[in-house]
């Protein structure tokens, strides 16, 4: 019979994930939720203690971030107890399955076939990370100022994200991002706005954008490895996200100390309703 982890096996729980990269995702959701970052979700284990797989899902109708309610996260080290768990979804609801281990894919599109649920893949993803002695930190540009971003430019951030949602669900999101965890923002002399970078609510960075205008003169180098060093002032090690068609990115990160993990590969899968 599953059983919902209650804050206390949640600490056990973590322990298991952080034996492994490929639950890189989870480890940060089950973090979010200790510290009561996000409050959104349950985990779901097939049984417990020795549970095999494990769901993070959405309160049912209780959540406050309702970007986050479609999200579903998943962990497994056996098919079976993944395929019950997985049987025991609302599949009428449309769902957005965040960086599953490619391992767990087949399973995962077994089932949806099943249930008929009309899907598309996200692109690909690897996990690159970066710790204090590889951080290459790229000194702020003569005249320019660094900040962290505030509330008033979610919605501009929220226009060039090109994860946003369809409604005002992925603005509150930012806006919770902004205020919850590190953010770093370059500003030129005469206070334009260059670029910026976030912190998803799962620890990772990401969300990194700099204005057309004034890309080619390393600023996306500089708000990410300065974002990187405000983790690394608290933790060990620092990650990204990064699509394996992207290569400017993966180079970009290369420049500042990213080192790509081997054998992670993650998918998004983003089911319809």
């Amino acid at each position: 019979m599953a059983v919902k982890l209650d804050e206390a096996q949640l600490v056990q729980m973590l322990e298991i994930l952080q034996t492994s990269y490929r639950w890189i995702k989870i480890v940060g959701e089950v973090e979010a939720a200790l510290e009561h970052r996000v409050t959104d979700y349950e985990f779901v284990v097939d049984r417990w203690p020795d549970c095999r797989a494990m769901v993070v899902r959405a309160k049912g109708n209780d959540v406050q971030l309702k970007y986050l309610e479609p999200l579903v996260n998943l962990y497994a080290t056996d098919e079976e107890a993944l395929r019950s768990l997985l049987h025991n979804l609302d599949w009428s609801k449309g769902k957005r399955f965040e960086c599953i281990d490619r391992r767990l894919v087949p399973v995962l599109s077994e089932v949806m076939q099943l249930y008929r649920v009309p899907t598309f893949f996200h692109t690909d993803c690897m996990l690159m990370r970066v710790k204090q002695d590889t951080l290459k930190l790229r000194p702020i540009p003569e005249g320019c100022t660094m900040s962290s971003l505030t509330t008033d430019q979610a919605t501009q951030v929220n226009s060039e994200w090109k994860l946003r949602s369809g409604d005002s669900s992925s603005v509150v999101y930012i806006e919770h991002l902004i205020t919850t965890l590190p953010s770093t923002c370059l500003y030129n002399r005469e206070g334009a706005l260059l670029g910026y970078a976030l912190t998803y609510h799962y620890g990772c960075l990401g969300v990194m954008y700099v204005l057309e205008e004034h890309r080619g003169n390393g600023y996306g180098k500089v708000v990410m490895s300065h974002l990187a060093l405000k983790h690394l002032q608290i933790k060990k090690e620092a990650f990204v996200m990064i699509q394996l068609v992207n290569p400017v990115s993966i180079k970009m990160h290369e420049a500042i100390g990213f080192e790509i993990i081997p054998d992670t590969s993650f998918d998004w899968i983003f089911c319809d309703d």
